[in-house]
């Protein structure tokens, strides 16, 4: 996983940071990054805290994600999920 300089945004998530299919998003974060999970095949579930801006293309496809949980007033842009064919259930809190 890597961070900005200053740890409020995601940009680069690797399959060997997912674990059991999961990946925490540190609290600190508020923004995930273009293309940020690209490719991340291996991820099946995300949590998205209230106030993170999802950037576009973040989660481009990660076709084994299946299920989003968005809270209160996550932000997300065009194409967050672009060719993320397994996406069947976006749970909004």
């Amino acid at each position: 996983m890597h961070l900005s300089d200053d740890g409020k945004t995601l940009l680069c998530v690797t399959s060997s940071d997912i674990q059991e299919g999961r990946f925490i998003i540190p609290s600190t974060v508020n923004r995930i990054g273009e293309w940020a999970f690209r490719g991340c095949t291996n991820l099946t579930e995300v949590s998205i805290a209230e106030g993170v801006v999802v950037e576009m293309n973040a989660f481009e496809s990660c076709t084994g994600l299946t299920t989003v949980n968005l809270a209160k007033g996550a932000i997300v842009n065009f194409r967050a999920f672009e060719s993320c064919t397994g996406l069947t259930t976006v749970n909004l809190a």
